[in-house]
């Protein structure tokens, strides 16, 4: 596998829920991302308090929401929290292949065995493992390493995956979800706290 293979730049934001949603109402306007990330930067439209901050947090926005189509993009605008959430949670998995391959071979296979705790302890095996055949990943600093971490857990924390104590929380899909996933075979399933084979 290529050494490339993992971005873990996902620093600048964790779900980043009221972002998005703006960013994703925008979206459904405009319906072209060049055109969308421009007057977001112009009109600060996610209302940001600096400019670097601005355009850094717009184009990482930007970058997980285009990897969706267009009706996973509409639950980020105007679907309920749950539809939001789940939506979100996949474009930061389809963004970054290191935080899919931790909801599908920690996060999802934890629940699945019944065992509900997530600690940092499970990030850090996780990690290393990965490290094994991914030299790029043993450069990072230990404080690199205790922000992503760090981030990841409040993504998990903001999307109601797991709770404030690292308790596994189930994840009922909803109807409208599990059609568009059924519509998209191409969309990862095995990254949610939840039995979703069968979809």
């Amino acid at each position: 596998m290529p050494e490339n293979h993992y971005s873990m730049s996902f620093t600048t934001a964790a779900l980043a829920k009221t972002e998005s949603r703006l960013i994703a109402e925008l979206y459904l306007i405009k319906k072209d991302w060049r055109l969308v990330s421009q007057e977001a930067v112009e009109s600060n439209t996610i209302q940001a308090r600096t400019a670097s901050s601005l355009k850094r947090v717009t184009r990482e926005v930007i970058s997980r929401l285009r990897l969706l189509p267009d009706e996973l993009v509409n639950l980020v605008s105007r679907g309920n929290r749950i539809e939001s959430n789940a939506a979100l949670w996949m474009g930061v998995c389809i963004r970054y292949p290191f935080i899919g391959e931790f909801a599908l071979e920690v996060l999802s296979e934890k629940f699945m065995q019944l065992d509900l705790s997530l600690s940092y302890d499970d990030y850090d095996r996780f990690f290393y493992r990965k490290a094994e055949w991914m030299a790029s990943l043993e450069t990072l600093s230990p404080s690199t390493r205790s922000k992503q971490r760090q981030v990841l857990f409040r993504m998990l924390k903001d999307a109601d995956y797991i709770s404030a104590k690292g308790e596994i929380q189930p994840f009922i899909l909803p109807h409208g979800l599990a059609s568009i996933l059924t519509r998209h075979p191409e969309l990862p399933r095995l990254i949610f706290p939840a039995d979703v084979s069968h979809v």
